[in-house]
């Protein structure tokens, strides 16, 4: 009985070691791959393009209302949150300006959405500077990597600026690179 327990110990303290040396070199490579086939709505779920930049009057109204929003929001972390939530609304809105092949309109749409997401590179690094702590919420964790596969989906699928798209995906990257 004792020998038999001595063996099942000797195991354990074993694989116990062993298993340690082993994850302590593995390392965890993620790829982003981009789909064939991309559904906005389905991805961004329960966001929607909305008025749009060629709406005139009522996406004022739009942008108004999300400046209140915003300066009702305290805290870098919040304020970060906020800023990828809107980023990705732009990109969604540049799709539908591409869909309804208005270009000029989709181009200030891309433009809108890397403002947005430089502005949150600037709130999370500040935000990283006091605290090691992710400052982003699953929620917009999971829209940043959206916001990858989809700018790389619309410049290959979509007839677009695809330095524009080019740029929201590296942008984005260099979040989601800050955030590991």
């Amino acid at each position: 009985m004792f020998k038999v327990l001595k063996t099942i110990c000797v195991f354990l303290i074993l694989s116990f070691f062993f298993t340690n040396l082993v994850s302590a070199k593995t390392q965890v490579v993620e790829k982003i791959t981009v789909p064939e086939n991309v559904n906005s709505f389905e991805m961004f779920w329960p966001l929607v393009a909305g008025k749009t930049v060629e709406d005139g009057i009522t996406y004022s109204l739009k942008i108004i209302k999300e400046k209140v929003r915003e300066a009702l929001i305290f805290g870098k972390e919040e304020k970060a949150n906020y800023k990828i939530f809107i980023a990705a609304k732009r990109l969604l809105e540049g799709e539908k300006l591409l869909n309804d092949t208005k270009l000029s309109g989709a181009e200030k749409s891309f433009n809108k959405t890397n403002e947005e997401l430089s502005k949150a590179k600037s709130l999370i690094e500040s935000a990283l500077a006091g605290s090691k702590v992710n400052p982003l919420t699953q929620e917009s964790s999971q829209r940043l990597e959206n916001i990858i596969i989809f700018s790389k989906w619309l410049s290959v699928q979509k007839n677009a600026n695809t330095q524009l798209l080019s740029g929201i995906e590296s942008l984005a990257k260099s979040i989601s690179n800050l955030l590991k």
